[in-house]
């Protein structure tokens, strides 16, 4: 039975993720992802958005072959619990819009994720 890997509680403060935090991958672990939109807008207020949302991560699931163990959607941001992709890591799930390049208002579509 996998455990999960992640972040424990407490261990760091703010909205910034640690310098030189360690990630491990390649040892069948569950992993907890967590990633906002463009400055938290809350583009995932809407039934609509969040179907588009669900079925881009279903995309992304059936082409890295990941397990979708649970997720929570939330209007500007998104929990998953995720197995490990055979040949790439947790992160592939995170839209390409939290790049500096990225267009405001393309979050949660599935271009987003490609």
């Amino acid at each position: 039975m996998p455990h999960v890997s992640g972040l424990h509680v407490g261990s760091w403060v703010g909205s910034v993720m640690p310098k030189n935090l360690k990630r491990y991958y390649g040892r069948g672990d569950l992993h907890f992802v967590t990633f906002s939109g463009y400055r938290r807008i809350p583009l995932l207020r809407t039934t609509g958005a969040r179907d588009v949302f669900v079925k881009a991560m279903r995309a992304i699931r059936d082409r890295y072959k990941f397990s979708l163990v649970g997720y929570v959607v939330m209007p500007e941001h998104v929990h998953l619990l995720l197995s490990e992709p055979p040949k790439s890591t947790p992160s592939i799930v995170e839209p390409k819009s939290k790049t500096p390049r990225a267009k405001p208002g393309t979050w949660g579509t599935q271009n987003s994720f490609e």
